[in-house]
């Protein structure tokens, strides 16, 4: 691994994430712009875009992130489809977790049951939506999975291996507390 992608990673366990509103904003790209001079990184392309918007057409890319924004979605399955589409090998998601839920669910009838395990939590971002706050979604529905839920979705978009990375021992406290993740996708 380079010193510039040991930075780069580095630096995923201490920021808290940007590019929200379903996309990268202006502020977030001139943050990566500016993360990448530091690092001395010149072949990159930047796309400001609706994540729920992306076509195929405009990759297929060797790595993705999708960082500090999958929580902040209305439709985290369509978007991770979205994502893989254009994900050529790896693609690496950091983001805010639910806790796990586990149980069996009556499917149609009283003796028809499946099991689950995982779950997208709901959560009503209004207020900071509609006051135009920068660190909420595309909408005023955010969907936040568990730590189980992000792995099915994942492999369900296409991605044949995942891999919850663990957090160095000075990483921003909710990941070491694992509230949140660093999640890396194979394809």
């Amino acid at each position: 691994m380079s010193d510039a992608t040991r930075a780069s990673s580095r630096s995923l366990w201490h920021r808290r994430g940007c590019g929200k509103r379903g996309g990268s904003t202006s502020a977030s790209l001139t943050k990566a712009r500016f993360a990448l001079e530091l690092l001395g990184l010149k072949n990159v392309t930047y796309e400001e875009c609706n994540i729920e918007d992306l076509s195929s057409e405009i990759g297929p890319y060797d790595l993705c992130l999708c960082l500090g924004l999958l929580y902040h979605l209305e439709n985290p399955v369509l978007s991770l489809r979205k994502i893989s589409s254009i994900t050529g090998e790896v693609c690496i998601i950091e983001t805010q977790v639910v806790d796990e839920v586990e149980g069996s669910v009556e499917w149609g009838a009283r003796a028809w049951t499946r099991p689950y395990q995982g779950i997208l939590a709901l959560l009503d971002e209004s207020g900071e939506f509609y006051n135009h706050n920068s660190e909420t979604g595309a909408s005023p529905i955010a969907a936040c999975p568990s730590p189980k839920a992000l792995e099915f979705m994942l492999r369900q978009a296409g991605f044949r291996r995942t891999e919850i990375a663990d957090p160095p021992a000075d990483a921003y406290e909710q990941h070491r507390r694992g509230k949140r993740l660093v999640c890396i996708a194979y394809k």
